[in-house]
């Protein structure tokens, strides 16, 4: 118990009044007579009465001070958090990829999917059912749903995604039914305890636990290697809990290059050379091994197509243009590379040509005909006031910055120099970078797509063959990436499930996912539809620009292993209530109101007490 006001105590002084009015009004009482002529006069005692009469008028108004000021003072009692009496009833469910994984020719959705219609249909009549689901996030299937055949088509409708469900994206639904009377979790692993704990649902929930321990087959990566140059890598993994056999096929150009059957270990992670391929394209490596769990099953890359483009090099370091132009034959041996000076090219007929890709540091010139621009430590330059680079800008450079491994303030590159740049609303911040000792991050490396071309921006200095230092292969990886990213087939993507992807379209796009199912996405302003691929395979967008083919691929350890368990403590029976967690947040319950109710409750007694004695003395004005 406490006080939310405590200093509001103070007013327990009108206590003390109340007592000296008492004893001022009792000590030396004042009657009405019609006459004096009956009494005698008097001196009056010099000894005053110092006793205090009390009746019970004294002990209500005592009574109502004492609970208003304890009123007013704000006290509360805590306690764990009450279960709520209401009929609202929150079915929460596991989307994630492992929850695809089939037994006897169900999924683990589908028996979590029959254990909940068992549960609507034992419900009391009346109840309102809320059906959440969640993956990477969580989101609201169907809400406020007391119609029986309308609640079971929303449950039949939940279809796993290939992404892992995430804890955040748990405690983020387990909050959206904070409000509800039973909260129930069907999942293929238990509620990790800090979710648990940060819920604080106490008895409200339960969870199911759905699906038995079951091996798995999953290609974790696909290295297509460098056509007619270098072989390629395909690595896959077992997750049997003996020696299993992996049939692996890889397909190139829709021809069989690689077919064989591999004898896994328990839990052994394999890497399996390839090739040379003989041509570029798309590569395409899968299981054939029947196992329970098919999104893992499927990977697609991207060989390098070495076509014989023209590629343009602008820079006014002469060691900076040699540096440029061998990472761009390292990435495509067959490139055509004009490395030249922004003076010179001004003055020569290059500026006629029409590039592939071009590349300019620590300058812009305008009016390149370029189908992708790389813009590498860009100068300083004001808000561009148009066209595709339209709000694009460039502050003075910062000295020394730290390249951050994945946008977090952890140690990481330490570079020379960088510009911060302030980005077009289309182009996306791949890395960043922050000054030692600073909280503020900003883009060193950035990619965009929209109907005028590719652009890309490495905000970092790359003088004195920062590229070629072997102790700094982070700067190298990030050039590399973004240079493949910019000459790549413009109508053939491969993404990783749950991530977010821009394609050029007009005004709208139709888009086709691997089950079939036809969606209409509208364009932004910049003509781009924004799509996130969450089943893995093919997608087809088909849009005034043309058709493109998007391929997402899957993986993720903690999901392909379904013969995980949790630690023994950690596993809750299906269907039984959650423990309250320790240490979960007390509920305040204040009492003021309680209080100020029996406040009240005085001063209406009293008022009895005195229209009683009013009666009773005939004297109305008491």
């Amino acid at each position: 118990m406490g006080f939310l006001n405590p200093v509001n105590l103070l007013y327990a002084g009108s206590i003390a009044v109340l007592v000296a009015i008492y004893f001022r009004s009792r000590a030396r009482p004042t009657i009405e007579v019609s006459s004096l002529m009956l009494f005698e006069q008097a001196a009056a005692p010099v000894s005053r009465v110092r006793t205090l009469r009390t009746d019970l008028l004294f002990w209500l108004e005592v009574a109502a001070l004492a609970l208003i000021v304890l009123g007013l003072a704000g006290p509360y009692v805590e306690g764990p958090p009450a279960a709520f009496a209401g009929r609202s009833h929150v079915l929460v469910f596991d989307l994630g990829a492992a929850m695809g994984a089939r037994q006897g020719g169900k999924t683990r959705l589908d028996l979590a999917k029959a254990e909940a219609v068992h549960l609507v249909d034992s419900a009391p009549s009346g109840e309102d059912f809320t059906v959440l689901g969640y993956g990477l996030d969580a989101h609201v299937v169907r809400s406020d749903l007391s119609a029986r055949p309308a609640l079971v088509a929303a449950i039949e409708a939940l279809r796993p995604m290939a992404v892992a469900g995430t804890p955040d994206a748990l405690s983020a639904a387990l909050m959206r039914a904070q409000t509800a009377g039973r909260i129930d979790v069907f999942a293929d692993r238990p509620i990790p305890s800090a979710v648990l704990a940060q819920a604080a649902l106490g008895d409200r929930i339960h969870f199911h636990q759905v699906g038995a321990p079951a091996g798995n087959l999953a290609i974790v990566s696909l290295d297509p290697g460098v056509p007619r140059v270098s072989p390629g890598h395909v690595t896959v993994k077992s997750f049997y809990p003996l020696t299993h056999e992996c049939e692996l096929a890889i397909e190139a150009d829709r021809k069989i290059v690689f077919d064989r059957a591999l004898l896994l270990g328990p839990g052994e992670q394999a890497t399996v050379p390839f090739g040379p391929l003989a041509a570029g394209g798309l590569v395409h490596a899968r299981i054939l091994t029947p196992d329970p769990l098919a999104a893992d099953n499927d990977r697609w890359a991207l060989a390098p197509l070495n076509k014989a483009d023209p590629v343009l090099v602008v820079s006014p370091d002469r060691t900076v243009r040699d540096d440029l132009a061998r990472i761009l034959l390292a990435v495509n041996r067959n490139f055509i590379v004009t490395a030249i000076s922004p003076a010179d090219f001004r003055r020569s007929v290059e500026g006629a040509k029409r590039y592939s890709l071009t590349v300019m540091h620590d300058c812009f010139v305008a009016g390149v005909k370029t189908d992708s621009l790389l813009l590498v430590y860009p100068p300083a330059m004001k808000p561009v006031p148009g066209g595709p680079l339209a709000g694009f800008a460039v502050a003075s450079a910062l000295k020394p910055v730290r390249m951050l491994a994945s946008g977090a303030s952890n140690a990481g590159l330490e570079l020379d120099s960088a510009r911060v740049a302030k980005l077009p609303d289309w182009m996306a911040r791949t890395i960043s970078g922050e000054m030692p000792g600073a909280r503020v991050t900003f883009p060193l490396a950035a990619v965009g797509m929209i109907p005028q071309g590719r652009f890309g921006l490495l905000a970092f200095d790359v003088r004195r063959h920062l590229l070629l230092d072997p102790d700094k292969l982070d700067a190298l990886v990030a050039t590399i990436n973004l240079v493949r990213e910019l000459t790549s087939a413009a109508d053939v993507r491969v993404v990783s499930t749950g991530a977010y992807l821009d394609i050029p379209a007009g005004k709208s796009a139709r888009v086709v996912d691997p089950m079939g199912h036809i969606k209409e996405l509208a364009a932004d302003r910049w003509g781009r539809v924004r799509m996130r691929p969450m089943l893995a395979g093919h997608y087809t967008v088909s849009s005034g620009s043309g058709a493109v083919n998007v391929y997402a691929n899957y993986y993720n350890a903690s999901e392909s292993d379904l013969s995980a368990r949790p630690a023994a403590e950690t596993v809750e029976t299906a269907g039984a209530p959650a423990p309250a967690p320790v240490g979960a947040p007390r509920e305040v319950r204040p009492l003021a109101t309680v209080l100020v109710a029996l406040a009240l409750v005085a001063l209406i007694a009293e008022s009895v007490v005195l229209l009683g004695h009013a009666r009773r003395w005939r004297a109305w004005n008491v």
